[in-house]
This record gives C-alpha cells, structure tokens and sequence, in this order.
C-alpha cells in the first residue's frame, strides 16, 4: 500500500469513526416521539435545539466522511498497475468503501428523520397563537444614543444599543428598525442603500413575459459558489438506495417529479450546451413524510444549505427576506371578524413566480431515467427549476 492511500485510509477511518458515534450518541433522539402540549413546555423547546443542533452536527460529519471517501478513493484509483498485492489492497478499499458509504446512507436517513422531527414541532409553533404573540413583543420606547458613523462614537453606542434592544428576545426585524433609526448623517444613509440597492438588483433583473420573472437575490459572494455535483451525485445514489426498500415511497416521489415536469415547474438540462448563467450549482434534495396530513403527505425537499467542506451552500450566497409568520396571527384575527368566510385550494398560488433564465442555472438537480435501474451516469438526468 502506498504511503498516500494509508495516509487517507487513516482519515477515512478517523471520519467514520466521528460518524458513527455521533449516530449511537444521538440515537434516542432519532427513535423519539413527538407529542407537544403547550408552545412554552420547556421540554419541547430543548428538543427543539436539540434537533436542530444534532442536524447541523450530522450533516458537517457526512461532508467530512464525504470528502475523506472522495480522497480514498482516488488514492485508489491512481494505483499502479503493478502495485505489490494490488488485488488485496483493492478488495480492502472496495471493503472500506462500502462501510463508510453504508454510514452515509444511515447519516442520510438520520437527517431525513430529524427533518420530519423538526417540521412536526415547527407546524405545531406554527399554529400556536401562543408562539406567534411572543414574536409580536415590542420594547418599550428606551433612550438610544445616535451613531453618525464617527468611529470614536462607536463604543460607546454599541454599549448602550446592545444593553437596550439588542440583547432582547425580539425579533431580528425589530432590531433593525430600532438600528436604522439610531444612524445619522452617513452611517443611516449607507445602511439604508443596502436594501436600496437590493431592491434595484431585484428590479433589474424583473420583465413580465407569460408570467413574472425575476432574479435570485444574490450577495456579492455568489461567484464563490461551487459547482458542486460530484456531491449532489452521492447524495442521489445515497437517496435511491433508501428508497429502493420503500417502493411506495419512490413511486410518489417519482409521481412529484412527473407532476412538476408536466407543469413546467422544472425542465430537462441539456448538458451538452453551455448553462445560461455564471452560477451552475446542485441541489440535494430529500422525501419529508408527513402521513398525518389530509392533503399532501410527501414533499420533494430541496436542501439549500448543503455544502461542500470550506465552500458556501446556496443559501449562504443570498440575501434574506423578513420574516412574514408574525402576521399570520393578524390573518386568523381577520377571518373570525366577519359572518362569511371563503376558502380555497391555494396550491396553484404558488410556484407562478418565474425563475429568470440567467438563475435557473444554480438550481439544478439530479434525478433517474429509470428508477428500476442504478443511479450511474447514463441513467441521471439533470433538471433545473423554471419557477420558484
């Protein structure tokens, strides 16, 4: 074995092992049962963070298992043909290559479990009126000191805007306001050209055709974003090999799939040509189950937070927007005014926002021909989103 395969066989192992045992560590949690009570049970909000923190954990210790297998096996590949016991040293790295692929594939079901754990306490705050009053919390009016842009003011502005609204438990929104209206001069006319100039990248890039179309809404660091589909590749592999055992499951994904291609919510990437855009990026993507609905009860779920080891997710590269779920309470409040109410299906009011042609590149995803076949080259397809 050469000195570079034994030195990446030693991370592989050191990687799987992290891996592993953080799956045994959080093991209980996986096997959990979610049966909220009250918005403000303090068990329930501890579970909470405790789901959210065992995803994020579990998710860097893949990419990490990720990387070091990608290093392994092109140490194996770079092997020469007349290598010492090359057949030997190839029969261990096919052993040590399915062990951490099969860790990956139960990383891959631990993150879809904690999905669904997550979307069940995240719906039950989302109904709550309860959670949704703590968010409507405003300060009372306190005495801020003005920030002109002076740096020798900024200490002592910082000290005392930290202490009054910044250290409290209100909403992100909130303390932006609060902040824009403590800047003077110089320092409150930048701030405030940032959504300025947002909006106008936002504008630029809008024209109404057969619908609305419109531009992601990039930050500057979008160029570092990484063409990243050797990842997107495993995490399909990794997908239809879960799903090969829960054939019911595949066919209602694939049904999705079918559903928004005829819709034309996505379309086929011919891969020959050069993409539209600056951006190509991947997105991984996950079945979240929730049975207990009445109307959809599978969702195709894009993760745009994946990414690779020392490179943004597509998340990190835009700008976010307010948080809109406080004014859900005043909506509830509205219906119970009148003597008639009307409802609807909303699903066709979503999705009829068109994704400009120069985006669509950075949302592509992978997919199978055949699902009754491996997920090898020759059977992925590549799609992209038309609509967002």
């Amino acid at each position: 074995m050469t000195s570079t395969l034994a030195s990446r066989q030693g991370l592989l192992t050191r990687a799987t092992n992290r891996l592993s045992k953080i799956l045994k560590d959080e093991d209980d949690l996986l096997h959990a049962t979610i049966e909220p009570t009250s918005a403000d049970d303090a068990n329930l909000r501890a579970l909470r963070r405790r789901i959210r923190q065992a995803k994020v954990v579990v998710e860097a210790e893949a990419q990490k298992l990720e990387k070091a297998l990608d290093n392994y096996s092109t140490a194996a590949d770079s092997l020469e043909d007349d290598t010492p016991s090359i057949s030997e040293i190839l029969a261990k790295v096919e052993q040590n290559t399915e062990a951490a692929q099969g860790l990956l594939d139960q990383a891959y079901n631990a993150m879809a479990t904690l999905a669904r754990l997550q979307e069940s306490i995240d719906d039950f705050y989302t109904h709550s009126s309860r959670d949704i009053e703590v968010q409507e919390i405003k300060l009372a009016p306190v005495p801020i000191p003005k920030f002109s842009g002076r740096i020798w003011e900024w200490e002592t502005f910082w000290t005392s805007f930290e202490h009054t609204v910044h250290s409290k438990n209100i909403d992100n929104l909130f303390k932006f306001n609060y902040l824009l209206d403590a800047l003077l001069r110089n320092a409150g006319k930048q701030t405030k050209l940032f959504g300025r100039r947002l909006n106008e990248q936002l504008r630029d890039g809008y024209y109404v055709q057969d619908g609305y179309y419109v531009r992601l809404p990039w930050k500057t660091e979008a160029a570092q974003l990484p063409d990243n589909k050797g990842l997107a590749v495993r995490r399909l592999q990794a997908t239809m090999k879960r799903l090969g055992s829960e054939p019911e499951i595949l066919q209602q994904y694939q049904g999705t799939i079918d559903t928004q291609l005829r819709q034309g919510v996505i379309e086929e990437v011919d891969e020959t040509k050069p993409p539209d855009g600056d951006i190509v990026h991947y997105l991984a993507h996950q079945a979240v189950i929730t049975p207990h609905k009445n109307t959809t009860k599978l969702r195709v779920v894009f993760d745009g937070s994946a990414h690779l080891k020392e490179s943004p997710s597509l998340n990190d590269v835009l700008n976010r927007g307010p948080v809109m779920l406080p004014k859900l309470f005043d909506i509830l409040l509205r219906f119970r005014i009148g003597n008639v109410a009307m409802a609807s299906d909303v699903e066709k009011a979503f999705l009829q926002i068109r994704l400009h042609e120069k985006d669509r590149d950075a949302t592509r995803f992978l997919w199978l021909r055949d699902t009754t076949q491996p997920a090898v080259a020759s059977n992925i397809v590549t799609y992209r989103f038309n609509r967002v």
